[in-house]
C-alpha cells in the first residue's frame, strides 16, 4: 500500500513538473505590462516652453519696437536661464531689457551681458518655486539701425528645481524684416564740421567785456587807494597844525 502510495505521489510530482515546463497556448499570459508611469515623471516628461513674441516684425530704419520672452513652466521650477540670444547687429540694436514677472518674487536677476552677436548668461531665480504657470521672462527693447532681416533666437533655455534641471523646449524666434523703401537715415555727427562765425564773435565779444570790466575794476580800486592816501595825509597835517 505504502508502495502504491509512494508511485502515485511520485506521478503526480512529475507531472506538476511536466506541466509547468510545457508553455502556455494563452497569449494573453505573455504579455508584460509596464507600471503606470508616477505624476513626476509624466512632469519630467512634458518640457518647459520658451517663445518669442511677436514671431515676427516688419519694420523702418529708426523705428522702437519690443519683443517678449515668454516662458510656460511645466513642474515646480525655482530657476530658469537663457543661454544666449543672437540678433544682427548691424540691424538692430538693443536699448533696454526689463525683468518680466514669471516670479512674484525674484531673488536674483541677471540681465544678461552685451556680446557682438547680442546678449549672453541671463538668469532667473527665487529660493520659493513657481508650479505650472506662465509668465514673462524680460521685454527687449530695440531700434533698427540698418537695413536688411534678421531673426532673434533663443539659444539655449533651461529650467531647473533644486539644481535639478528639467526638460525643456525652445518654440521659434522674432524674425524681423525692414522695409527696403525706408528713407531715413540716421543722425551722424559730423566732427570735421567748421566752426561758425557767430562763436568766434561771441568769443571775442565775450573778452572785451571781460578786459573791460577788468580795467573798470583796476581803476576803481586806484582811485579808492589815492583817496584813502589824501586823506591820511590831511590827517597828518592837521596833527601838526
Amino acid at each position: 500500500m505504502r508502495k502504491i502510495v509512494c508511485i502515485v505521489l511520485l506521478m503526480l510530482v512529475a507531472f506538476s513538473t511536466v506541466t509547468s515546463a510545457v508553455p502556455s497556448t494563452n497569449p494573453s499570459d505573455d504579455v508584460f505590462t509596464a507600471p503606470e508611469p508616477s505624476a513626476t515623471d509624466k512632469v519630467k516628461s512634458v518640457p518647459s516652453t520658451i517663445v518669442l513674441n511677436p514671431s515676427e516684425k516688419t519694420v523702418d530704419i529708426g523705428d522702437v519696437f519690443t519683443v517678449v520672452l515668454y516662458v510656460t513652466v511645466v513642474g515646480e521650477v525655482d530657476t530658469v536661464a537663457v543661454d544666449r540670444i543672437t540678433w544682427d547687429t548691424n540691424v538692430l540694436n538693443c536699448t533696454g531689457i526689463v525683468q518680466g514677472d514669471l516670479f512674484p518674487t525674484t531673488l536674483i536677476w541677471l540681465q544678461g551681458k552685451a556680446t557682438e552677436d547680442g546678449l549672453k548668461d541671463s538668469v532667473m531665480a527665487d529660493n520659493t518655486p513657481i508650479s505650472n504657470t506662465s509668465g514673462t521672462y524680460s521685454t527687449l527693447s530695440f531700434k533698427v539701425k540698418g537695413s536688411g532681416d534678421t531673426t532673434i533666437t533663443v539659444h539655449g533655455f533651461g529650467v531647473a528645481r533644486a539644481g535639478l534641471p528639467l526638460n525643456t523646449s525652445i518654440s521659434g524666434g522674432c524674425h524681423v524684416i525692414v522695409n527696403s523703401s525706408s528713407n531715413y537715415q540716421p543722425n551722424e555727427t559730423n566732427t570735421n564740421k567748421e566752426t561758425p562765425l557767430s562763436l568766434y564773435f561771441a568769443l571775442i565779444a565775450t573778452i572785451v567785456v571781460l578786459l573791460a570790466v577788468s580795467i573798470f575794476v583796476r581803476k576803481r580800486q586806484k582811485r579808492k587807494e589815492k583817496k584813502e592816501k589824501e586823506t591820511e595825509d590831511s590827517s597828518d597835517e592837521d596833527i601838526f597844525n
